[in-house]
């Protein structure tokens, strides 16, 4: 084990963090609690646990930070759109997916057919709900971007065979953990940060979380929470709603930076 430590002093917001979801003041189980296979997978969010025992918590300061990350699903996607349309039950005479200007996006799809991509935005949305998050004490957390610790953290087992093994290691140079290769995603950047996210688990027990920028958008501040390490207290917890001014405000300004076409009431 290396003599692993933070330098980045981080503060967790005292008014507590947003999180949106169905059911965002629940913590479901871990993808494989009983399972002692030490295969490591590669989980679909930041730093999930590659081995599958712990789940995380992601949450943001603001929620239009919140909606930027989940509204990134939605954007549009010119090779996805042309498979979309592709598929069988997909009326040629549809609209563009993500440009219908119908006035009742509420309307169900055809049964059988594939819902558009607003479709799929507007029934999303409308089960949505945002909980304030609060913790009991200020806890220890962990920057992405300390350099320090990103040091420290490329001497992990694991991380450094996912460096090694990535795209961005070759022709004989083989890439270091950078505050730069934490913001990547996909499939080039999630087997690392899931790595880096084990490695804080299994070294650093007094670590309850993650702070990380918004590699949407750097200004949004983001948090990833450890689930078994930390209690959380839900506040306010409400349904998502474009009759709230403030949620309309936020939904509008995300979807605007991703170029996400709303639904009716929401733009």
């Amino acid at each position: 084990m290396a003599a692993t430590r933070a330098s980045v002093p981080v503060v967790y917001p005292c008014q507590g963090t947003i999180r949106v979801g169905v059911a965002p003041d629940e913590v479901p189980l871990p993808p494989r609690p009983e399972d002692q296979t030490t295969e490591f997978a590669v989980g679909p969010n930041r730093f999930d646990d590659p081995l599958g025992r712990y789940v995380m918590r992601y949450t943001a300061t603001t929620l239009r930070g919140c909606m930027g990350e989940l509204l990134a699903r939605f954007r549009p996607n010119s090779e996805a759109e042309s498979v979309l349309a592709a598929v069988q039950g997909t009326e040629d005479s549809d609209p563009p997916h993500g440009q219908d200007d119908d006035p009742d996006p509420d309307t169900s799809p055809v049964a059988g057919s594939t819902p558009s991509r607003k479709q799929a935005l507007t029934q999303w949305l409308a089960r949505q709900k945002l909980v304030v998050l609060q913790l009991s004490d200020q806890p220890t957390i962990v920057d992405a971007l300390d350099g320090e610790l990103l040091r420290d953290l490329d001497k992990h087992p694991l991380v450094a065979e996912r460096l090694a093994v990535s795209e961005l290691s070759r022709d004989g140079y083989v890439q270091r953990l950078e505050s730069g290769v934490m913001g990547l995603g996909g499939p080039v950047g999630r087997p690392i940060t899931n790595a880096a996210s084990r490695a804080v688990y299994e070294w650093l027990p007094e670590v309850v979380g993650w702070r990380y920028p918004s590699r949407l958008d750097p200004a949004e501040v983001c948090w990833a929470l450890y689930a078994n390490r930390v209690p959380v207290h839900p506040l306010r917890s409400t349904p998502l709603s474009p009759e709230d001014p403030l949620h309309h405000a936020a939904v509008q300004s995300a979807a605007n930076y991703l170029e996400v076409a709303l639904p009716f009431h929401w733009a």
